[in-house]
């Protein structure tokens, strides 16, 4: 099911304020926005994983470009999260650790 633009600029606001909700929170934004509780509940957990997804891959370029510098500066552009590196790093302790 698709959003409407009204219900998505509340979700992300309230996402905004607290990236967990409880049961009853959970139950009051869903009869405001006319959802399920189970709507939203996917909602947040989707976010949430976006979010982390997100900071990870922002992480990795940051470890690369500070090993790039590290190696004499030859690699300059960032690679993305699809480089065998990144991939690596998903597995390992650093993504636990976001």
């Amino acid at each position: 099911m698709l959003f409407s633009k009204s219900q998505t600029r509340e979700l992300e606001r309230r996402f905004g304020e607290q990236r967990y909700l409880s049961a009853s929170e959970r139950d009051e934004l869903a009869a405001a926005l006319r959802l399920s509780p189970l709507q939203i509940k996917i909602w947040f957990q989707n976010h949430r994983y976006k979010l982390k997804k997100t900071q990870l891959e922002r992480r990795v370029v940051r470890l690369q470009n500070g090993a790039c510098a590290a190696a004499g500066g030859h690699v300059t552009a960032a690679v993305g999260p699809y480089h065998p590196a990144a991939k690596r790093l998903q597995a390992s302790r650093l993504w636990r650790m976001i």
